[in-house]
């Protein structure tokens, strides 16, 4: 045999051994990677089955502040926007069509932060109550939450949680604001209090499923008193949080029968 022949067959077997290392180490990896996706998919699983943790009342005040933060940094950050575009339209209303316009060119970013600093300023040099006082967010919270552990108590108004601060004017019992009320959430139809309540998409008021389903068959018009918002069964949506409501207000009802009636037999 050739020593030329000899070399290619040590070529060839070589090659042979490489392939078949290359095949051991594919599998390798791939068995690597089935293991890591098996241990992903039990931390996925082990997430979801995770139960919540519950908040006590002070987090969920806090929560509530943030998100009332939020909305309000929001609406700040629209008007500034706002006022940024109608400053563009004076602009171009009043620069000359003929002349030259971007002699004097002005930066829309530097007029959008001025608008945004002055903003932010008028609402920093707020007291607490001036800021949230009148914010529905933060008082349907305050509501949730008298709600949910104080259900036999009616909720207090945002301003009589907040304390009084140099700014704030003096309060007078014809100025004082008028205290929460505990809802009965009852369907303006049934005067019962709501099973399964669907809620308006249209006008927001809510009443018991099965009485405005037989309403709307030969009505059109909300059954509120007040209301005269066209509605239809396809603008009734199941709402959830009424019903949690509603179901606490059943219990709370209920305890108050017994309470009664333990009274008038004792």
């Amino acid at each position: 045999m050739s020593r030329r022949v000899k070399v290619e067959k040590g070529l060839r077997g070589s090659q042979r051994a490489q392939a078949e290392d290359d095949v051991s180490m594919a599998g390798s990896q791939r068995a690597n990677e089935d293991d890591e996706a098996a241990k992903l998919e039990r931390v996925l699983a082990t997430i979801a089955n995770y139960p919540d943790q519950p908040l006590d009342e002070q987090q969920e005040t806090k929560l509530g502040v943030i998100s009332s933060e939020i909305s309000v940094f929001n609406a700040l950050y629209s008007t500034a926007i706002e006022d940024l575009l109608e400053t563009a339209t004076m602009l171009a209303d009043a620069l000359p069509g003929d002349d030259h316009p971007f002699e004097n060119e002005v930066d829309p970013a530097s007029i959008l932060d001025a608008g945004f600093e002055k903003r932010i300023g008028t609402y920093r040099s707020q007291t607490s109550r001036q800021k949230y006082g009148k914010s529905q967010s933060l008082k349907g919270f305050i509501s949730d939450v008298w709600e949910t552990y104080r259900p036999e108590e009616s909720a207090p108004t945002v301003n009589s949680i907040l304390p009084r601060e140099e700014g704030d004017p003096e309060e007078s019992d014809d100025e004082m604001e008028v205290g929460g009320v505990t809802q009965d959430y009852k369907c303006p139809l049934t005067l019962q209090i709501y099973d399964d309540p669907l809620t308006s998409t249209v006008c927001g008021h809510s009443f018991s499923a099965d009485a405005i389903r037989t309403y709307v068959r030969t009505n059109n018009r909300c059954p509120a008193q007040g209301c005269n918002a066209q509605i239809s069964s396809a603008v009734l949506k199941e709402d959830k949080v009424l019903q949690k409501k509603a179901r606490v207000a059943k219990r709370r009802a209920a305890r108050e029968e017994t309470a009664s009636a333990d009274e008038i037999d004792d």
